[in-house]
Order: structure tokens, then sequence, then C-alpha cells
């Protein structure tokens, strides 16, 4: 899939996401439960469908801005190829930090949007993951990666196509 399908995908399923939480949210917030009952649904609806959209344009142009890397941005070494490449979440310290992963033929390396509070990248010698494993988000969401190092810390990663990147990770990463 490509990126720019990828990244209306995610702003779809956000906006949707929002304009349910926060028509639920209002709806009991301003007292209107009553009215669903009594035929008033359809203004609701047309309300959460509003708000949905207006959030997934918002979330759209914000994927396509020029704050989030782009794959010509990522350094590389000399002689280092890039291997695969998305938009990405990384999990540090309880913030869900976006930005880009990248696969390299010598490392993982995650170089975050400049929106975040915590800006430092994240770059993993292929030789030092020990694993690589398929994780869900929050419990729930099944979009997870965990690589974990040869010291044994895990770093965790939220992207699209999480078994792409789990065949591109296991197809690189040489283990002992």
């Amino acid at each position: 899939m490509s990126e720019r399908l990828q990244s209306f995908r995610t702003a779809a399923c956000a906006g949707l996401a929002f304009g349910v939480f926060y028509g639920l949210i209002m709806a009991v917030i301003e007292g209107r439960f009553p009215s669903i009952s009594q035929g008033g649904s359809a203004a609701l609806i047309r309300e959460y469908a509003g708000n949905a959209l207006f959030f997934a344009v918002l979330i759209w142009l914000f994927l396509r801005s020029p704050i989030i890397p782009k794959a010509a941005d990522l350094p590389l070494e000399p002689g280092e190829t890039l291997v695969h490449t998305g938009l990405a979440n990384h999990f540090l310290n309880f913030e869900g930090r976006g930005g880009r992963l990248a696969l390299t033929s010598t490392h993982l390396r995650f170089l975050p949007h400049a929106v975040n509070l915590q800006r430092r990248s994240v770059d993993i010698p292929l030789a030092e993951i020990a694993n690589v494993r398929p994780v869900r988000i929050f419990k729930i969401i099944p979009n997870g990666i965990a690589v974990t190092r040869s010291s044994g810390k895990v770093e965790r990663f939220a992207v699209n196509g999480r078994m792409e990147w789990l065949d591109a990770l296991n197809r690189i990463v040489k283990r002992p």
C-alpha cells in the first residue's frame, strides 16, 4: 500500500473514532440521549459525521505536511541503503512519538517529527536486534512491533503494514 493511501486510511480511521467519541461525549454533556429514542438520531449522526470529516481532514493535512519527516530526510551512512520505510509511532516514557521508521541495510532508525515533546531519534544497529515480534498497541490494536535489543531493552513501534515490517526485519536481521 502506498504511503499516501496509508496516510488517508489513518486519517479516515482517526476521524471516525474521534467523531463517534466526541459526539457521544457531547450528547452526554448536553443531555441529548433522550432525543435519540424520540427520532432525533439523524441530526446527531450528521453532527458526528461532520466532526469525523473535519478531524480526518486535519489529520490528513498534518500527515502530508513538511513537519513529518520524508524518506529523503533520513540520515544514511555511506554505502547504507534503504530497505523499508513508513510512518510510525515510537513509544518512549508514556509518549507515543510520531515520525518515520526506516529499515536500512545496517540499522533500524526512527526519526520523530518536530511536534513531539521528546525529539531524540532511535538508531538500532541490526547486529543489536535479538528478537522482533508482533504486539497489540494498548493490548487492543494489532498494529505494533516490539524490537528486543541484545541488552534486553524493548522498543515498541506502531506501524502501518505490520506484517510487511516483520517480514522485512526478519529477512535482513542476522541472528546468532
